[in-house]
């Protein structure tokens, strides 16, 4: 019961966190503990959302691991998923022999293993569309049948996963501004309703509904009401 103690500590620390170093430094520590060697992690933003130029990648190997084991991490699932490594619980488990291994890697990303290299990989999904993947590497003594230890390193990645995407909304969210006039007729916007019908809704004139058009366009660098509206709705702005 003292991996689950410890979960749930770590799953507290990543909640309550309010910046990417104390999310990071918490999930760091608590893999380590559970004996995995690197760990490479992909945000992806939806499209039209506030941060979608903004794709995260964060690369971390541990004490004893080779230097260029996270940089190598992408390179070797993505040949797993070339070869059709068997899925387990909706996540790829990968393994590779050293000699294997070298005809999968590029002459940069070569690396000083002695024996087998074993991992796991699996999406983790967030708000508003926010997606993002984990690989992991395992140290020697980790056993890749325990679904119970591989069960609670993709909570702490989903939870870690979740708690990211509510520190980058935040930091976004006050790049547009939108005024809750604003937000209230890209609204009516997104349900299809033009620019007259929105006046007559709201009981305001047509020219001035054009104007707050131009301000959402502006504020959201958008030129368009689909592009717009895909925007607050990535951002949670507006909801349908």
């Amino acid at each position: 019961m003292s991996e689950y103690r410890s979960l749930n500590h770590a799953l507290d620390v990543i909640e309550n966190s309010t910046t990417d170093n104390d999310v990071w430094d918490t999930l760091f520590s608590f893999v380590k503990m559970c004996r995995i060697e690197a760990l490479v992690y992909h945000y992806q933003p939806p499209p039209g959302s506030a941060d979608f130029a903004y794709p995260l990648v964060v690369k971390q190997t541990f004490a004893g691991a080779d230097s260029n084991l996270a940089d190598a991490i992408d390179h070797i699932f993505n040949a797993a998923l070339r070869d059709q490594i068997s899925i387990a619980s909706g996540e790829f488990i990968w393994r590779y022999t050293r000699k294997s291994l070298s005809d999968v890697l590029q002459d940069s990303h070569k690396l000083d293993i002695d024996g087998d290299i074993k991992g796991v990989s699996f999406p983790v999904h967030g708000p508003l569309g926010r997606t993002g993947f984990f690989s992991l590497v395992f140290d020697r003594n980790f056993h890749a049948s325990n679904e119970d230890e591989i069960r609670v390193l993709k909570w702490a990645c989903q939870n870690t996963h979740q708690a990211i995407c509510k520190i980058k909304m935040l930091e976004f969210e006050s790049s547009s501004n939108l005024t809750d006039r604003e937000i209230e007729i890209l609204s009516w916007i997104a349900r299809g309703k033009s620019n007259s019908v929105i006046a007559d809704i709201l009981n305001i004139s047509h020219h001035t509904v054009n104007t707050y058009v131009r301000r959402i366009f502006l504020k959201t660098n958008t030129n368009d009401r689909t592009s717009a509206c895909l925007y607050g709705i990535s951002n949670g702005f507006i909801q349908l």
